[in-house]
């Protein structure tokens, strides 16, 4: 240590620097020094040309201590594919996930989705506390099916079981053709396919083979030919041959749960948005389509008015917002439940609906129940679901998990100025980068922004949806993402 101005309080003394003469290699003779104990030895260090290799520098004490330790060379395993991950075992509370089911997940990316498998759905027994409405319990207005030729047959008769990829239990059809209910000819065979693609997409030649041959081959045109003519007159010969194709495929299917592939073949941990809405639709079909007349009854609120956004754009607005497994999603207004449970299970994180209509309600939590077992047929972990019934703008657990709210999906396609503006100022409190999706924008463009406006703390973006992607109207639209930014910093980098 030295002082400024006075003498050095250091008592080491400087060592006097050390010199040190490297010599060049010179030739030598290749005779080895027989008399020379070590000359063998000797020998073995000198190069073939007659030149020794030159001496390494010497270094100082001081280099010494400071050079790097050497390291021993070691070869790096090669990256091998990831394996399976199961969730825990104590799944059944959707409400109430493990506290670390979130390390448990693997981070989607913009393009893939993340999903977990279900330990229990792959467990080689049936599970009790599965309560599934099967397809052939749906209370449909049944039209009495005719047979051509064979006469009437008996429901049995024509009733069939279908395996799903998780190992619990099969599901009933009745294969009954009416309008306005589920085909059981084409869900059945849409399921096939879906494991077929996702579950096996790794394997050298699908052991259900393809569209051309094989166990999907011959579902297909069973199919095709149960429907080929009116359904009021089906052919007891193409009813029989498609529940035979059935069988082969159960068959089929029991065989690989058995081995564990479909559980391992999951182990990419990535779920298909095609898969996604397959499973929205078949909870939407056994719940809402048999009591939709009473679900969609005209009120006078219009607030209160029911439409629905459709899985498509559901899709578009988790890949917009970067919404993740680990981030919480809130739908204000979230009617049955759809978005709701949607968002649960492609992005895999913490989804909280609010609806203030009781009929909606009671439609939303009969939803969450048969999406829990769907589930689990399809051997699939979603993320938490968290249903609450009343205002939005006043529910205590709502107000509550806002605080910490990554998105927030506002359908105001028809709500009210008044709601609109309270819904304004409720957004002040909301987290930085937080993002409020919304059919009609809350504030003005960012150009116009007003200091004074309680909403220019946000950045507003607007984007386009399409045709398909809303139940109340048959053409596209726009919608607005506005992302709270107090600082202008994302203001600033969207500018540039």
């Amino acid at each position: 240590m030295f002082t400024f101005g006075g003498k050095a309080s250091s008592r080491i003394k400087p060592k006097a620097p050390e010199f040190h003469t490297e010599r060049q290699a010179t030739p030598v003779a290749s005779t080895p020094l027989a008399s020379h104990p070590k000359s063998t030895a000797r020998q073995s260090q000198t190069p073939s040309n007659g030149y020794r290799k030159p001496a390494p520098p010497l270094r100082t004490p001081t280099q010494e201590r400071l050079a790097p330790p050497k390291r021993k060379a070691v070869r790096q395993a090669s990256p091998s594919k990831p394996g399976i991950h199961f969730d825990s075992d104590s799944e059944d509370d959707f409400s109430s996930p493990a506290p670390d089911a979130v390390e448990k997940r693997v981070r989607r990316g913009s393009l893939d989705h993340a999903e977990i498998a279900s330990r229990k759905a792959f467990r080689p027994f049936a599970d009790s506390s599965v309560k599934l409405l099967h397809a052939a319990d749906i209370k449909w207005p049944v039209k009495k099916l005719k047979l051509s030729g064979a006469g009437a047959v008996s429901r049995e008769a024509i009733t069939v079981e279908v395996q799903y990829p998780g190992a619990s239990l099969r599901e009933r059809y009745n294969l009954v053709f009416a309008k306005d209910q589920i085909n059981p000819a084409d869900e059945i065979c849409e399921i096939a396919n879906i494991v077929a693609k996702v579950y096996l997409r790794d394997m050298e030649g699908n052991p259900l083979g393809n569209e051309q041959e094989g166990v999907l081959r011959k579902l297909e045109r069973a199919r095709n030919l149960l429907c080929k003519d009116d359904y009021s007159k089906v052919d007891e010969r193409f009813l029989a041959e498609f529940k035979s194709a059935v069988d082969d495929y159960n068959s089929k299917l029991d065989e690989l749960i058995k081995n564990s592939v479909l559980a391992k073949n999951l182990s990419s941990n990535r779920i298909h948005k095609g898969m996604v809405a397959f499973i929205v639709k078949q909870v939407y079909h056994r719940v809402v389509s048999p009591q939709v007349d009473k679900i969609h009854s005209k009120v006078e609120d219009k607030n209160n008015t029911y439409g629905e956004l459709e899985p498509s754009f559901v899709s578009t607005i988790i890949r917009e917002t970067k919404l993740k497994e680990d981030d919480t999603f809130i739908d204000f207004g979230s009617g049955v439940g759809n978005v709701v449970l949607q968002m649960a299970l492609e992005a895999g994180c913490r989804s909280w609906g609010c609806e203030m209509r009781e009929v909606s309600c009671d439609a939303a939590e009969e939803q969450k129940e048969e999406f829990k077992a769907r589930c689990r047929l399809w051997g699939l972990r979603a993320g938490s679901v968290h249903l609450e019934r009343g205002d939005f703008t006043e529910n205590a657990n709502i107000k509550k998990e806002m605080g910490q709210a990554d998105v927030i999906l506002v359908n105001n396609e028809v709500f009210g100025s008044n709601l609109n503006e309270r819904l304004r100022h409720t957004f002040l409190d909301l987290k930085d980068g937080c993002r409020v999706v919304s059919l009609k924008s809350f504030g003005t463009s960012n150009e116009k922004r007003n200091e004074n406006d309680v909403f220019s703390q946000f950045v507003i973006e607007e984007k386009e949806y399409f045709a398909g992607d809303v139940s109340w109207k048959g053409q596209g639209g726009t919608y607005f993402i506005a992302t709270k930014d107090p600082t202008g910093r994302l203001a600033k980098r969207m500018n540039r």
